[in-house]
């Protein structure tokens, strides 16, 4: 078996094991398992020697997307997120500005949404390579800032509680 073009090792994978008559079985598909599969098999004949066969199969793995959020003071480019588990963060009043950035993964299309105290500040929809969004906040004010990310198989959201104090 092949992914892509190349030779799927098997020792020591736990990605890839084979079940009866050469079927290969994938466990905890990602979205980037997807691609072209080719199974080759060679046999030699007396009669008329060596013959290879090799079909191709094309799998799409379609995905809930995946979510990060992070907030970034633009003066000090000073930042916090959710993937350091945090789901809170804290700047002075003299900040006057912020950057919050949305980065999602899973099928495309994916709708973005930016939003704080659960009022839509910002919307994108995310495809190609793009997997980043971002909206500058001019004067911040404390409160939930969340990004909604969905398509066609689910939506996910992450947030963080930003407190700008006095």
């Amino acid at each position: 078996w092949k992914q892509n073009g190349t030779l799927i090792q098997l020792a020591n994978n736990n990605k890839y094991s084979f079940i009866t008559d050469g079927v290969l079985q994938i466990h905890n598909v990602l979205h980037e398992d997807g691609g072209k599969y080719d199974c080759g098999a060679t046999a030699n004949y007396p009669t008329i020697g060596t013959q290879t066969r090799t079909t191709t199969y094309m799998l799409t793995v379609y995905s809930l997307p995946s979510v990060n959020l992070t907030v970034i003071e633009d003066s000090m480019n000073r930042m916090c997120d959710t993937i350091t588990s945090r789901t809170w963060c804290a700047f002075n009043h003299s900040v006057s500005f912020i950057t919050i950035q949305c980065d999602v993964d899973g099928s495309q299309p994916v709708l973005v949404q930016i939003l704080h105290n659960a009022s839509i500040l910002f919307t994108q929809n995310v495809t190609g390579d793009q997997q980043s969004v971002q909206h500058s906040i001019a004067v911040p004010s404390s409160g939930i800032y969340q990004c909604l990310a969905s398509n066609p198989y689910g939506s996910k959201q992450t947030s963080l509680y930003v407190v700008v104090a006095d």
